[in-house]
């Protein structure tokens, strides 16, 4: 039987784990912009929103983008897991699995600092997001247009490989469960 320690070991969690902070930041930021919003008036909110704005407009890139990540590198181990498993050599190690969740946030972060040093802007508006493609406003519009266009890519690179683990399981399951095709639809749309 599995223990909590010896799951902290597995790949796997690793990865689950961190896709779960990431979606803290997100839920950190959505906290944020509603309970501010319900607390107090537009006017009012607005002028809170002028200095929170950039603050919690990078929480909400870095849950983004590591969201995206840590759901790319945890379909990848998956992928390795089950389409190698005759081939134990190949694998994810907890180590390698840590590195590519510190360079995860490294590029969270990285992106979420861009606005501070002039590419795009955290703009005062009721979400503080940085994706505002105004074509007047060049970095901006290029910073909106890439954060977005990488994000949809990180998807998009997932669904295939999402694709190919669940078909290599599919044949052997779907018709003894048929939980099987909705974690399949969860997985693609998610």
């Amino acid at each position: 039987m599995a223990t909590t320690k010896t799951l902290r070991k597995l790949p796997c969690m690793l990865f689950v784990a961190n896709l779960a902070l990431s979606d803290f930041f997100l839920g950190v930021y959505t906290l944020a912009i509603t309970s501010s919003r319900h607390a107090m008036t537009y006017q009012a909110f607005v002028g809170v929103m002028s200095s929170l704005c950039p603050a919690i407009g990078f929480v909400w890139v870095v849950g983004q983008f590591a969201a995206a990540l840590s759901s790319l590198l945890l379909t990848t181990e998956r992928y390795i897991a089950i389409i190698f498993s005759m081939r134990p050599s190949i694998s994810v190690t907890a180590i390698a699995c840590l590195y590519c969740m510190a360079a995860s946030w490294a590029i969270a972060v990285f992106m979420a600092s861009l606005p501070f040093f002039g590419v795009g802007t955290y703009t005062t508006t009721t979400f503080c997001l940085p994706i505002q493609p105004a074509k007047g406003i060049p970095h901006s519009f290029a910073y909106s247009a890439s954060v977005v266009a990488i994000g949809v890519l990180l998807y998009i690179i997932t669904i295939p490989m999402s694709i190919m683990v669940d078909d290599s399981n599919f044949q052997q399951s779907f018709f003894n469960d048929q939980r099987d095709f909705g974690r399949f639809i969860n997985n693609c749309l998610f």
